[in-house]
């Protein structure tokens, strides 16, 4: 018998947007990844999954919140919050091992676009 796992509805971290200006399309590498997932750029502009492991790469710095799954690693457009909304931060995905001080910054990096955790 399979099991199949429920993903989160692809929305229920979102908790205000402004239509036509809170999402971008983006492109996202190495996934899979659900969505709510925290992201950072990339040099080459592409996101991927915040990597707090990374020293003086852009990849450590929020810049994005998924929305949407993306199913695969290869490089997928997709859409993400950037800019002017709410989101639950009981619903986003942070890295593992997240400590609580890099996730103050991390907020703090999504706060300066305008994209707010409730």
């Amino acid at each position: 018998m399979t099991v199949e796992t429920m993903k989160p509805n692809a929305s229920a971290h979102v908790a205000v947007e402004v239509d036509g200006l809170s999402r971008d399309a983006i492109t996202v590498v190495g996934g899979p990844y659900n969505s709510g997932t925290v992201l950072g750029e990339k040099a080459d502009g592409t996101f991927t999954q915040l990597d707090l492991a990374v020293d003086a790469n852009e990849v450590n710095v929020a810049k994005a919140v998924l929305l949407g799954h993306v199913e695969t690693t290869a490089a997928t457009q997709t859409l993400g919050h950037v800019r002017v909304c709410a989101l639950y931060d009981a619903y986003l995905i942070w890295p593992d091992g997240i400590t609580e001080q890099q996730k103050i910054d991390a907020t703090a990096e999504l706060a300066k676009s305008h994209v707010v955790l409730r």
